[in-house]
């Protein structure tokens, strides 16, 4: 039973961030639109920031696996 949660919770994180970066990586191609825009290089690092949020999530929903 144990075994099968941590699967099912693994299964959800990897679903989570996928449907999270979709949107992210939907954002990096519209500003490559708006390149030389002011706003468009602190867009693209909170874009960093998040997915490396993201990532963090999901190596550590792997760990506790």
């Amino acid at each position: 039973m144990y075994k099968r949660k941590q699967a099912e919770h693994l299964t959800f994180i990897h679903q989570w961030v996928h449907q999270m970066k979709t949107p992210l990586s939907v954002i990096h191609l519209i500003l490559q639109e708006k390149e030389g825009d002011p706003y468009v290089e602190n867009i693209r690092q909170e874009i960093e920031r998040i997915n490396r949020g993201l990532n963090v999530a999901l190596s550590m929903a792997r760990f506790w696996r």
